[in-house]
């Protein structure tokens, strides 16, 4: 809404005004702009104080006492507090049968509610959305759906590791390829997938890998995507979005013959 369509509601007394704290500032403020036309609500913690508005009874000096009769009853002004500021009409409903007053029905909160409007997300937390199902795929035979990860190797200097890239064909758990780099990037992870798709003479129709920046490289990416395979990764948050490479690793690495150190690319021990 720019400025020009604001100012017209207000001529047109169009918008709804709220007024915070009905003392002896507040509720002579909510009065007037009631007076002048504007749909008020006002608002405070005290509930005698909204309770006794909404009677339209007066107990500031300052305010009409038949003023404020007639704004209430014509419905210009009103107040409320913030005991079921956060609630939901279930909640409201119970809160109050156990106080033994009864108002009206879940339905016909929900009903005045979405008559004026308030059935909004309000909360600062994120709109609640509808859970999407998982995508299923099926793998009936090699060379259809390749996962990839990269573990780290220990070398005898702490802090220090090399890189194993591995793909495995998710049909049978066998290795595609497999590479020990210095470091991680996407540029040796391109040339290990030119390299295996090369000498196999093979192009996967899907390869999987979780989210780190070697498998979301923008080098990776393109070469991936001009060989017209398609790119899955792991969702958001789940850490196990990419189990079979993992185990695969695991179960390596916790065989008797492992080697305890990596010396270098092409020594362990």
């Amino acid at each position: 809404m720019n400025t020009a369509q604001y100012l017209d509601k207000i001529l047109k007394r169009d918008i709804a005004i709220g007024v915070i704290g009905l003392g002896y500032v507040g509720l002579p403020l909510a009065v007037e702009k009631a007076k002048a036309g504007f749909k008020t609500t006002g608002f405070d913690i005290q509930q005698n104080k909204v309770d006794m508005v909404n009677q339209g009874i007066n107990y500031i000096g300052d305010v009409v006492q038949e003023d404020l009769a007639g704004l209430v009853k014509s419905g210009m002004l009103r107040a409320t507090s913030k005991r079921f500021a956060d609630c939901t009409p279930e909640q409201i409903v119970a809160t109050l049968a156990q106080e033994g007053t009864y108002i009206a029905s879940t339905s016909s909160l929900y009903r005045l509610l979405r008559k004026r409007g308030a059935l909004a997300h309000r909360s600062e937390s994120r709109k609640p959305q509808a859970v999407r199902e998982s995508t299923q795929l099926e793998v009936t035979g090699p060379n259809q759906f390749w996962t990839w990860d990269i573990t780290w190797l220990k070398t005898p200097v702490r802090g220090i590791f090399l890189y194993a890239y591995t793909i495995i064909d998710l049909f049978d758990r066998s290795i595609i390829g497999w590479c020990i780099e210095t470091h991680e990037s996407d540029e040796l992870s391109m040339l290990l997938f030119a390299r295996v798709t090369r000498d196999l003479k093979v192009i996967p129709v899907i390869v999987h890998a979780d989210n780190g920046h070697p498998m979301r490289g923008m080098t990776l990416a393109v070469f991936l995507d001009s060989l017209m395979i398609s790119r899955s990764y792991s969702r958001p948050r789940c850490s196990n979005d990419n189990a079979h490479i993992e185990s695969w690793h695991k179960t390596l690495k916790y065989s008797v013959g492992y080697c305890r150190f990596h010396r270098n690319i092409g020594v362990m021990w």
